[in-house]
């Protein structure tokens, strides 16, 4: 099963390109493909349209290519979001964990949270 989660960071100017944009550039690191080896992508939120990044089997190595090697500086830090929600809801660092074989996956305590807001009636909106 593919992450819910997703992580996003604005960038200033992609290295190598002779036009200045005028503004943030936000870049998405997504799981595209169950592994083995998984694979992370990134794209622009909510286009389907994949930056030209190697693919990685874990989603810091892409984070950490993006930022050294595409752009000329990070205007922001890189931000958790489940996207199951319309609009993809910000996590904590403590509603998401990475296991020992690089696969992100949203924390127990999250998902009893969640549980719990349903159970309140809470509404929630889903995807």
């Amino acid at each position: 099963m593919k992450s819910p989660v997703v992580f996003r960071a604005n960038f200033e100017q992609p290295k190598n390109v002779t036009m200045r944009l005028p503004g943030a550039v936000t870049v998405e690191v997504f799981h595209a493909k169950v592994g083995p080896p998984a694979e992370w992508r990134a794209r622009r939120p909510g286009t389907k349209n994949e930056f030209p990044y190697t693919a990685q089997s874990v989603a810091s190595t892409l984070k950490e290519q993006i930022e050294i090697l595409y752009f000329e500086r990070r205007l922001s830090d890189w931000l958790a979001y489940d996207t199951r929600f319309d609009p993809p809801r910000i996590l904590n660092d403590s509603d998401w964990r990475q296991d020992q074989e690089g696969k992100i996956c949203l924390s127990a305590s999250y998902l009893e949270m969640l549980e719990a807001e349903r159970a309140r009636g809470n509404s929630v909106t889903k995807k």
